[in-house]
């Protein structure tokens, strides 16, 4: 009474994908995707603050053989061409930092870099560096033990771990 209906397709084997399968591959693909693009972004925000940190160094070490040569600073330092530095960093590209050298204390220096507007450094925070080597990083998101204190790098502020 009951007949078995047989399908043609049973002795045939599968090829190929089903769209299921295909669906999740390319939904964790996307997934994978995603996590680079902001592990990129974060990883560029670190390396352009990297640099700019040594490019403060390399200027602090002029301003150090410029008070040897001159037996102390003076206000115009306030034109980084003296001592071979620039008033934006990098100097070719797309400025990412604004670097600015405060000499109003006699016979020192703080050396800081703002972040440009419009830049994906601009919410990073400040760095500094002074005549000591003390530096600081005031970071709005950052660990709270390495901002600047009264806005100025103390022996106890540092760059280290950012």
């Amino acid at each position: 009474m009951c007949q078995k209906i047989e399908n043609k397709w049973s002795n045939h084997e599968q090829q190929g994908f089903s769209m299921l399968e295909l669906m999740v591959v390319l939904a964790i693909v996307a997934i994978i995707a995603a996590m680079s693009v902001s592990f990129y972004g974060r990883y560029t925000i670190r390396a352009n603050r990297t640099d700019v940190q040594k490019a403060m160094v390399q200027i602090g070490q002029k301003l150090a053989a410029y008070k040897l040569t001159n037996n102390d600073y003076n206000t115009t330092l306030s034109n980084p061409a003296i001592y071979g530095g620039s008033a934006v960093y990098p100097q070719s590209g797309i400025a990412l930092y604004e670097l600015r050298l405060d000499t109003t204390v006699a016979g020192a220096w703080t050396l800081t870099a703002f972040p440009k507007g419009s830049t994906k450094q601009v919410n990073n925070g400040l760095l500094r560096l002074n005549d000591q080597g003390f530096t600081c990083w005031d970071n709005p998101s950052g660990d709270s033990a390495n901002l600047c204190i009264n806005g100025l790098p103390t022996a106890t502020t540092t760059w280290a771990g950012k």
